[in-house]
């Protein structure tokens, strides 16, 4: 994977509004964690608030697009039912 592939799963994720997001470890009041790309094959989390970092790996990412795709695919289907509802409701 590489580090755009990480970032772009990241930002996918972090502003997705059907799942909590990556959250500071010091205060979760901070803004969300941000992917920083640190070369070398690698990418990390940072609050841009207090400088907390937090390391990711390449499986925690997988599960992190997974949840993400599921939940963005949830959030379409709910959306879909609900615009039936109305429609059948209104005659």
């Amino acid at each position: 994977m590489t580090n755009q592939e990480r970032i772009k799963i990241i930002t996918s994720f972090q502003s997705n509004p059907l799942v909590h997001p990556l959250t500071c470890g010091v205060n979760s009041l901070h803004q969300n964690l941000a992917p920083v790309d640190c070369g070398d094959d690698e990418v990390i989390l940072k609050c841009l608030d207090c400088g907390y970092k937090q390391h990711i790996d390449d499986e925690f990412l997988a599960l992190l697009a997974e949840l993400d795709t599921r939940q963005r695919e949830f959030g379409k289907t709910r959306e879909d039912l609900l615009k039936q509802h109305r429609y059948v409701k209104e005659y």
